[in-house]
């Protein structure tokens, strides 16, 4: 999600923002401490005005929950831009969900504000690999609902060029599309630094690997356990440190207590806490189920490891890992192949330190080339710009 610092830089640039949103319960599937639902919420943070709806809270596997939170969210947005939206000149509408979009369709366009949608996900494809044991009955609904919101959007922004090119194969048109990259929350990693001392990983004596993110069916991060079981067989060095929560988290935390010490699962800390965690690894490590969907992703972790500056090991297929590969960030393995990425494994367990260095600040440089938070901030700024033009004409 776009975030606070995105919202303020917004603001500082001329276009004044309300966030709407549902009350906090993610990732736990809980109303955060401090709050509790109501008809709505108005508060401020840092100058922003953030209005929270009613939803009913879940993030579990289960399937009825997971489409009760999404059908509340939608009947509260569905309400609130009834009777608010005529306030706006311009709708920013991030998805997923795609439902809190589906309300803006059915509202605006003729005589309302227009609106974008922002797609970090594609759906139904990214609700069916989630693994919800429902996903296959309701991809047909959900389908409809999709291509009603697509065609029915003033604009739409994607994080990558294999999500625009999807949309396009599926009849949105391609002047619709503008293709905004996700960017790190830079302000985090300046904060808490991106180097750590070189004495301190001699003393470690071990090669460390870190994941840090959702423990989710999607993740199949099993075979990321696998796969470092198999190359501490060949080096006692390597360890794998899994980071987060999520509906596989105690499956994880089992599987890993098989490991013979060569893995180790954590629960996910603030964001505060996230980054000297990230700095201490020798190599940052994300993965993703093989799927079609999931070749034309580029997960926003990818760009958060890559401001980081430090080597990343991909096994996602398509995109993300040919983006590792191409710039020297690191090595590309097969996804769900845990002989491959074992293999990966092993060979940046072998490279000399100012090999993994070089990958690291090539990390870095690419990000800043191609990813970083102004870059995207323009580029947002135009397109809301933009559709604040459409809406007064």
């Amino acid at each position: 999600m776009k975030g606070l610092a995105f919202v303020k830089a917004l603001n500082r640039r001329g276009i004044e923002c309300e966030v709407v949103t549902g009350f906090p319960n993610y990732p736990g599937g809980k109303i955060y401490p401090g709050y509790k639902i109501r008809a709505i919420q108005r508060e401020e943070m840092d100058g922003v005005l953030v209005s929270r709806l009613p939803l009913y809270p879940s993030h579990d596997g289960s399937s009825l929950g997971r489409i009760l939170n999404y059908a509340s969210f939608f009947l509260s947005t569905f309400v609130f831009l009834l009777t608010k939206g005529r306030r706006y000149d311009a709708i920013l509408v991030y998805h997923p969900p795609i439902t809190p979009a589906f309300a803006a369709a059915l509202l605006c366009g003729r005589n309302r504000p227009p609106f974008v949608i922002d797609v970090q996900d594609l759906w139904p494809d990214s609700v069916a690999a989630s693994g919800m044991p429902a996903a296959r009955i309701l991809s047909r609904l959900l389908a409809w609902i999709c291509n009603y919101t697509y065609r029915s959007a003033t604009l739409i922004s994607v994080q990558s060029e294999g999500f625009r090119d999807e949309l396009v194969r599926r009849g949105v048109p391609s002047e619709k599309i503008r293709l905004i990259y996700n960017w790190a929350d830079e302000e985090a990693v300046e904060r808490n630094g991106i180097d750590i001392d070189d004495a301190q990983k001699t003393a470690r004596d071990e090669f460390l690997f870190v994941y840090a993110g959702n423990l989710g069916a999607a993740q199949d991060l099993g075979c990321l356990i696998e796969a470092a079981e198999i190359a501490a067989q060949k080096n006692n060095r390597i360890r794998l440190l899994l980071i987060g929560n999520g509906i596989e988290a105690e499956r994880l935390r089992e599987r890993a207590a098989r490991s013979g010490g060569a893995v180790t699962v954590r629960p996910g800390v603030p964001k505060s806490e996230i980054v000297p965690l990230l700095a201490q690894a020798d190599v940052l490590i994300a993965h993703l189920k093989p799927t079609p969907l999931f070749d034309i992703t580029i997960p926003s972790k990818i760009q958060f490891y890559m401001a980081m500056g430090r080597p990343v090991l991909s096994a996602i297929g398509g995109q993300a890992g040919d983006l590792i590969s191409r710039s020297g960030s690191g090595l590309a393995a097969k996804p769900g192949d845990s002989a491959s990425i074992s293999q990966a494994m092993l060979a940046m367990a072998s490279m000399a330190n100012t090999e993994l260095d070089e990958m690291g600040k090539q990390a870095r440089a690419h990000y800043q080339e191609k990813f970083a938070f102004d870059r995207g901030l323009d580029a947002t700024t135009n397109m809301l710009q933009d559709l604040i033009d459409l809406g007064n004409s």
